[in-house]
């Protein structure tokens, strides 16, 4: 029981953060391409790259000496330590004042970057707000600030948290970003889609791709569409196949809003058709 408790308290925390960056990025994956079909865009592909380049970096890092390295080091002689000393004092010096400057250049360079890209994201949500990349981009520096402020909170300033609890709250936050969009945003799913055609009459319906804007969706069905809400077409359209009265019919339905914006027969609609064939 004692080493179970040693061992989880060196690891637990690391293990949680490994579990969590798995759930999250399948929960990402599921969203983005199996409920929304690739229309709503995330923050995966950033996670799977960067978080295991972080990941090794931070194993890479250098760690303080184990205790008995530490023991035999100071039994070094004292004249091999005054060499040593007389040697590295003025790399020291100056490695640390480079350290200095590039932490006074980081010191104003970090809140410039972060006050931009918020500024660009913040103009990328009023522009379309369904922006989900947006808002978990806004969770991870919500996460960022309170672990800044924190430890200033509790007299502990300087003192970093934990790079297992750190990741574990980053990816705690994008967990709960994607889940709060899910339930309020006003969106259909590729299985809503299927079910308003299924409802208005549609028999064997089968999900073919996205129509990813309004001249695709022109071209699809030479025209004849129908929306009136100007959000209805910022994600694209749905497109679908199914049975109706007998004959193949191709039905596009918007993905903001769930509406059924076109409906044609394929027979004799070549360009519906080759939508149908090919597009992903």
């Amino acid at each position: 029981m004692k080493n179970a408790g040693s061992f989880m308290r060196r690891w637990g925390g690391l293990i949680i953060g490994v579990i969590l960056f798995f759930i999250t990025c399948f929960s990402m994956y599921f969203i983005q391409y199996r409920m929304y079909g690739g229309t709503i865009k995330t923050s995966l592909i950033y996670v799977i790259i960067f978080v295991p380049i972080a990941f090794i970096s931070w194993l890479l890092q250098e760690r303080p000496a184990a205790p008995e390295a530490a023991a035999a080091d100071n039994m070094a002689s004292d004249d091999n330590r005054e060499d040593t000393l007389s040697n590295t004092s003025g790399d020291s010096k100056e490695n640390g004042g480079i350290k200095a400057a590039l932490k006074k250049i980081w010191k104003i360079l970090y809140p410039l970057i972060i006050v931009g890209c918020s500024i660009f994201m913040v103009y990328a949500v009023i522009n379309n707000p369904y922006y989900l990349i947006v808002y978990q981009y806004f969770g991870l520096i919500l996460v960022l600030i309170f672990l800044t402020v924190l430890p200033k909170m509790r007299g502990k300033a300087g003192i970093r948290p934990k790079i297992s609890v750190a990741a574990s709250m980053l990816f705690g936050a994008l967990l709960i970003v994607d889940a709060i969009f899910c339930l309020a945003a006003p969106l259909a799913t590729v299985s809503d889609a299927q079910t308003v055609l299924e409802e208005d009459g549609y028999t064997s319906v089968e999900y073919a791709g996205v129509l990813s804007n309004r001249m695709a969706l022109d071209l699809a069905f030479n025209g004849d569409v129908q929306f009136e809400a100007k959000d209805t077409g910022k994600l694209g359209f749905y497109l679908l196949r199914g049975e109706k009265d007998g004959e193949e019919y191709g039905a596009a339905v918007s993905v903001v809003g769930g509406e059924v914006v076109g409906s044609d027969r394929t027979d004799g609609n070549d360009s519906l058709s080759f939508y149908l064939s090919y597009v992903k």
